[in-house]
């Protein structure tokens, strides 16, 4: 069982956007459309629960595809999803994601465990 932050308030967030647009305007089809239906699927069934956002689907994608660049084409987008899934399954299950850029802030850190 995870501990309220109660600076959580009054906290600040690093975010790294000229990073992140470099990033995702050099995204091939294959990486866009994984990233795009991982997006679509959190809108419609995660976000509501107020625990997974679009930052966390890209965050996985992008160590997805630092892990293995060229092995993305249109015929495994659909495995590749699950693979996004899987991993996001994993990070929530254990209440541990790294953020991509500050590989030790847990980005689930602040989320209630419900």
């Amino acid at each position: 069982m995870s501990k309220k932050n109660e600076d959580e308030d009054i906290e600040w967030k690093l975010q790294f956007a000229k990073a992140e647009t470099i990033l995702m305007r050099n995204l091939l089809h294959p990486k866009a459309r994984a990233y795009i239906f991982g997006v679509v699927l959190c809108k419609a069934y995660l976000e509501k629960i107020g625990a997974v956002d679009a930052t966390h689907i890209k965050y996985i994608l992008f160590r997805m595809i630092e892990n293995s660049p060229g092995d993305w084409t249109e015929e495994n987008i659909g495995g590749k999803l699950l693979l996004l899934l899987k991993f996001l399954k994993k990070h929530v299950t254990s209440q541990k994601m790294p953020n991509y850029f500050l590989w030790k802030n847990n980005m689930f850190a602040t989320i209630p465990n419900h």
